[in-house]
Formats: structure tokens, C-alpha cells, sequence
């Protein structure tokens, strides 16, 4: 039996929610992540990669603002609102490009925009990471992440985990994975830069940019909003971003800068492999920004980046034409939105302690499936449908359902290794010798000359997620063993594995107790499913305590068989009979 305990209580709805599409008035092609605001409100949203869009946060009343550069913004009356919106692209009578070089007044615009990028306006929000990617023209990996978001005007500061999920394939016999994806994101910082990134004019004082770059100006005419202008390294376009921003013309603050580099030579990213090599290397990345209550934030980074692969056939010999084994193109493109400033997603209790990257962090988290039916940023894709039809058929989906918590066991078989198992009553877990072997210390450790408590450390917890719309709250809790923070190294023998799944089941008595408990609350509020769940927490400590001190640390059979029948009673486990425990 799969425990899954979800809460649900309703209030009235805001609105009744409207889809659509946003596309241009001429040619009918779809307009990708056009803004989609609420009138007089920071409420908002933007339409996905086809145009597509859908909106829950208005009603009667209200007025719509769809807004993309280049276009005319429109506004209607969501009463008014048709399946599909058009918006005009405007009219302009571009001159030619006027080169400044080494003049002032546009080198002024820039510094201006950089001086309003870096005032210190703190502000969290949540995030939503889309990537794809390709490799020999085949998909070879999806991921979708949510995060809250710490940003500091144009700057990401920092993300903290909120849920993911993903779908991978193998290419010519090996996977690709994206293990760090967001670690580019917090490298990207327009106006402080990183080592790992190519330089940006905005990170550079007046002085320095007029001596590594040289300015355009697209002008638009005097009616245009904005300053268009276009930058281009005087060298080093190895490790110089080229690119165009546009500046409001009142407030100097950037509307959006788009950055193009090809053949990189400073790049975010490494191969997983030190005798691989990447080469090749070409990215483009777009930030858009805009306005909430005065502060300027993010709103939007759109990336793309390729590269070729090069794998040597002798991994100790550099690479070299009579050293290489093979070249694999490598596309991705994917997006980060930033999206509901000052109201950031309710963090999971369970925090990853260990520095997981991208990947593990989706594999060590238990699905919530109420959340991604509850929570999404956007209208899912065309793209993404295609892609999760290709996955299932030909890959794997990691956290798409909860059918993955049970793959992660092998019956009684089950290797504990360096993902988190979620408790099941149909599943057990069996420490291998590998495993131990890779946590036992050397005999100069001193906890070898330590008592036997010491020489062992388990930690579980109640994994608790909860996702609170304008009509629901959900939560969603497991019991996960966390191999990251555990260590086991006394020698095995007939018990070990009945304590260590004692242990774990004790956890999960209390995670029943404590769902109990909440299903009592008359008009549950996340704050008081927190509370219960601290107590629990708390409680559950106390009591493993207690019993690694009575069964001295497993090794007595008599008090242990007590607890084995406890289990026994309240789970329906028998973990004596399960490992053929027949007495002492």
C-alpha cells in the first residue's frame, strides 16, 4: 500500500480561467513569450514557445495588457478576450546604423543602465527552468525544475529547489545530462560578472567598455520608447559577448540584452569526463526585465547553446586526429521565468543537505503529483508533449509519476546506494557490501577507537511539500532515507538489515500519525501543517533515540525482536520473517 496523503479545501474561485494564443496580426505566426499582465495589478503571465497562454488571475472587470517588443502593446477587456490575440507590429523608419565608436553619449546610456541595473533592490519570486536538448539531431534529455528565486535587480542570486522532473534517452549508447544547468544561470550576472562567462559590457565601468567595446545605434525615431543599441568587441571575441540592448529612454532602465558568442574560449560549463572536450562552442542568451512596485527585476532568460563533443579513444592521450573516438553535436535551448515577485513557492521541508547537482536533486525528491497539476508556469508545449511521447517509448521519465519510487527497490534485493530511497511497504532495503566498503573509514580513523554508536549514523525524515493556489491546499509527505547524511560502518551481520529497516518503518509509523493528525484540523492552513509537522519531526527524533539505545545499536536480538513485533502490528511488516531472523 502506497501512502499518498493529499489535503484539499475550497474558497471561492477568483475567475474562470481563459486560454488563448498570441500571435502577429500579419503573418499569424506565434508570438513566443509575450508578456500578459493585469492592468493597475503585478499579476501576470506569458504565453509558451507556440504563442500558447492561460489566464486564472483575472475577472470580470479587469483589464488585459499583452505587450512584445517590437509590437504595439493591446488592451482588452477580459469579458472581451477571444481565443486569439493580435498583436500589430510597429510601424518604424529605421535609419542606418550610426557607429560611435569611442563617443560619449551612448557609452552614457550604457552607464546610466548599468547604474539602475545595480541598485540594490532584493527580491524573491519563483522560477520556472525549461531545457531541451538535442544530440545527433535526436532528443536526448527534457528538464523541467521549479525554484524560489533570490534576485537582485538584473542579478540571480540564488535558487532553492522546489521540485523537478525529467526525461532522458540514450544517444549512440551513452546518455547526456545536464547535471548543472542552473549553475549557468547563477553565473549570468549582467552587471557583476563571472570567470566562467564571457564579459558583457554592463559589468564594465564607462572607461573599460569604451576600451573593449565599440557601439551602434539603431535608431527608431523620435517616437520610439526606447534606445536600441548594438555592441561589438574591438577583440577578444573569444571570451567577449556581441550582442544589442535596449534601454527605456526616460528611466534608462534595460528592457532587454541579447548576447551572441561563437568558438568560446571562457565557457559555464565542463564535460563530466576530464578526457572529453568540448569545442565549438556557440551560446546566445536573452534577459528581459521589467518593473514591479518600482523595483527593476528579471523577468525572463531565454538560452541557447551547442557544442561538439569530442571523446579520445585513449582517455590518458590528448585528443587529436589519430585520438578520437567520436564527435557528438550537442543543442540546447531552454528557458528561466521568473514569475509571482514577493510570493514565492511554500519550500519543502526536506532540504537537500548534501551539494547535489540538477540531476540528483530530481532523483532524491518524491514526485508530488498534486503540484504539477496545480503549479504550472506555463502552458505546456508542443514541443514537450512531443518530446515526453519520444521519452516514454525510447527512454526513461524520472518524477512524471510515483511509479519510479518502487523501481528504485529490487524486492528484498534492494541496494541501498547514493539515491534516496522513499519508504514502501512492498520494498525493503539491504545494505550491500559495496556500499559499506564505500563508507567504511580507514583504521586510523578515531572513530574506530570510538564506542559502537559512534561508529554508524542514520538519518531519515518526512519529506513535506505543500502547494497553495487561490482555491487549494495540498500537501504531500514521505519518509526518505538519506543516504547523503547516513554512514554505516560496524560489521554486518544476520540483524543489520532488520534494524536498518526498523528504523526506517518507525519513521513511517510517525508519518502516519502525523497525516492523521492534520486530516483532523478543521480548516487546515499551511502554517499549521508546518507546526504539526515540526512536532512529529521532533517527536520521531526522540523515539530513534531511544531505540538505537534499547537495541544497542541492533546487536540486541531481544529487544529488537520487540520492536520488530511493534512493526509487525502497526505496518504489517514482519522484517524478522522477511530476512529469515528464526532466533538466538
Amino acid at each position: 500500500m502506497r501512502l499518498i496523503i493529499w489535503l484539499l479545501f475550497t474558497i471561492p474561485l477568483v475567475g474562470n480561467a481563459h486560454s488563448g494564443r498570441v500571435v502577429d496580426s500579419e503573418t499569424g505566426e506565434p508570438l513566443a513569450f509575450a508578456s500578459i499582465g493585469l492592468k493597475g495589478s503585478s499579476s501576470g503571465t506569458i504565453s509558451n514557445e507556440d504563442g500558447y497562454f492561460n489566464i486564472d488571475f483575472a475577472e470580470k472587470g479587469d483589464t488585459l495588457v499583452f505587450s512584445f517588443l517590437g509590437y504595439e502593446p493591446f488592451e482588452i477587456a477580459y469579458i472581451n478576450l477571444k481565443e486569439r490575440v493580435k498583436l500589430k507590429r510597429k510601424s518604424l523608419e529605421l535609419t542606418e546604423f550610426t557607429v560611435m565608436a569611442d563617443s560619449d553619449p551612448y557609452f552614457d546610456i550604457l552607464a546610466k543602465c548599468r547604474k539602475e541595473l545595480k541598485k540594490n533592490t532584493l527580491n524573491t519570486c519563483r522560477a520556472y527552468l525549461e531545457l531541451h536538448t538535442r544530440t545527433l539531431n535526436t532528443p536526448g534529455e527534457v528538464i523541467e525544475m521549479y525554484y524560489n528565486a533570490k534576485v537582485r535587480s538584473g542579478n540571480l542570486h540564488n535558487l532553492t529547489y522546489k521540485s523537478g522532473r525529467q526525461g532522458i534517452a540514450k544517444i549512440d549508447n551513452s546518455y547526456f545530462l545536464s547535471l548543472s544547468t542552473t549553475n549557468i544561470f547563477k553565473r549570468f550576472r549582467p552587471t557583476e560578472g563571472d570567470a566562467n562567462m564571457p564579459t558583457n559590457p554592463l559589468e564594465l565601468s564607462k572607461r573599460k567598455m569604451k576600451t573593449t567595446y565599440k557601439l551602434s545605434l539603431l535608431s527608431a525615431g523620435d517616437n520610439d520608447p526606447y534606445f536600441h543599441i548594438l555592441f561589438e568587441p574591438k577583440a577578444n571575441s573569444e571570451s567577449t559577448f556581441s550582442g544589442e540592448i535596449f534601454v527605456d529612454k526616460t528611466t534608462y532602465r534595460p528592457i532587454e540584452i541579447k548576447l551572441f558568442i561563437e568558438n568560446a574560449q571562457v565557457k559555464p560549463f565542463e564535460p563530466i569526463f576530464p578526457s572529453d572536450s568540448l569545442v565549438d562552442i556557440k551560446m546566445t542568451i536573452i534577459q528581459r526585465f521589467e518593473d514591479f512596485e518600482g523595483d527593476l527585476v528579471p523577468s525572463l532568460l531565454r538560452f541557447e547553446y551547442a557544442f561538439d563533443s569530442y571523446i579520445p579513444i585513449e582517455s590518458d592521450k590528448p585528443i587529436g586526429k589519430n585520438n578520437l573516438k567520436k564527435i557528438k553535436p550537442v543543442q540546447s535551448d531552454g528557458i528561466l521565468y521568473y514569475y509571482n515577485h514577493a510570493d514565492p513557492f511554500i519550500e519543502p521541508t526536506f532540504q537537500h543537505t548534501a551539494a547535489l547537482n540538477d540531476y540528483q536533486k530530481i532523483q532524491n525528491t518524491p514526485y508530488h503529483k498534486a503540484f504539477w497539476e496545480l503549479s504550472p508556469a506555463l502552458v505546456q508545449s508542443e514541443r514537450m508533449n512531443e518530446s515526453l511521447e519520444f521519452f516514454e517509448k525510447h527512454g526513461r521519465l524520472h518524477n512524471h509519476s510515483s511509479v519510479l519510487d518502487d523501481n528504485l527497490f529490487k524486492g528484498i534485493q534492494s541496494i541501498v546506494d547514493h539515491t534516496n530511497p522513499f519508504w514502501s511497504d512492498s520494498t525493503r532495503l539491504r545494505f550491500s557490501d559495496d556500499f559499506r566498503k564505500k563508507l567504511e573509514a580507514e583504521e586510523t580513523d578515531p572513530r574506530y577507537a570510538l564506542p559502537r554508536r559512534a561508529k554508524y549514523h542514520l538519518k531519515t525524515e518526512i519529506y513535506l511539500d505543500i502547494v497553495q493556489t487561490q482555491d487549494t491546499v495540498v500537501f504531500h509527505s514521505k519518509p526518505v532515507f538519506d543516504v547523503f547524511e547516513s554512514f554505516y560502518n560496524l560489521p554486518g551481520d544476520s540483524l543489520t538489515n532488520p534494524f536498518l529497516n526498523i528504523y526506517f518503518d518507525l519513521t513511517e509509523i510517525e508519518h502516519r500519525a502525523m497525516n492523521a493528525q492534520i486530516n483532523r484540523l478543521e480548516n487546515p492552513k499551511p502554517d499549521a501543517i508546518l507546526q504539526i509537522h515540526n512536532r512529529s519531526t521532533e517527536r520521531l527524533e526522540n523515539e530513534l533515540e531511544v531505540y538505537l539505545k534499547q537495541t544497542d545499536s541492533g546487536s540486541n536480538y531481544q529487544e529488537l525482536l520487540k520492536y520488530n513485533e511493534m512493526v509487525s502490528q502497526k505496518l504489517g511488516i514482519d522484517n524478522f520473517e522477511i530476512f529469515g531472523i528464526k532466533g538466538f
